[in-house]
């Protein structure tokens, strides 16, 4: 019996970092310790989003991207998708480095996504507002990444008063 080996490919949407579609890839960088476990990125000294940046050097092409955790700085080589490593400069200790899909959007989760997205279409359609751009000034900015972010509303605010008497009444 021969075993003949195949090469699979992922298939997923464009990266987050290059689209504002709700259904763009979240890719997630890790690590692989010496104990075999693999460990996300978090944040660098600087509290810099490591995720992030590591996703904007790939596709940008970038040879390698440097970075500094823990006062200890490292290199992450981006030699093909396949093989990635970083490197602690100090130490030359190198490690191993994945870069895997976040999240899977099931045919259900699509659906739900397209009918949210014209609902708010149709919405702001009603309202007059085509492009969905005007806010109240009270509201923050949000990343585009984030699909929504929950908030606590004061029971004194006019919010909070149209959310009751809209669904409760």
């Amino acid at each position: 019996m021969v075993k003949s080996r195949k090469n699979l490919r992922r298939l997923s949407t464009e990266s987050y970092v290059n689209s504002s579609n709700p259904l763009a890839t979240k890719w997630i960088w890790y690590w692989q310790h010496q104990s075999g476990f693999w460990r996300m990125y978090d944040k660098d000294d600087t509290g810099k989003d490591l995720q992030e940046s590591l996703e904007k050097a790939f596709w940008n092409k970038q040879k390698d991207f440097r970075f500094r955790i823990r006062n200890h700085d490292y290199i992450l080589t981006f030699d093909s998708s396949s093989s990635m490593s970083q490197t602690n400069i100090n130490y030359g200790a190198r490690k191993t480095v994945r870069r895997r899909p976040g999240k899977f959007f099931s045919k259900d989760d699509i659906s739900q996504l397209k009918r949210s997205q014209k609902a708010f279409s149709a919405h702001n359609q009603q309202e007059g507002n085509t492009k969905g751009t005007d806010k109240p000034s009270n509201w923050s900015q949000m990343p585009s990444t984030t699909p929504y972010q929950r908030v606590r509303l004061s029971p004194i605010t006019d919010e909070f008063k149209d959310y009751l008497f809209e669904n409760c009444f």
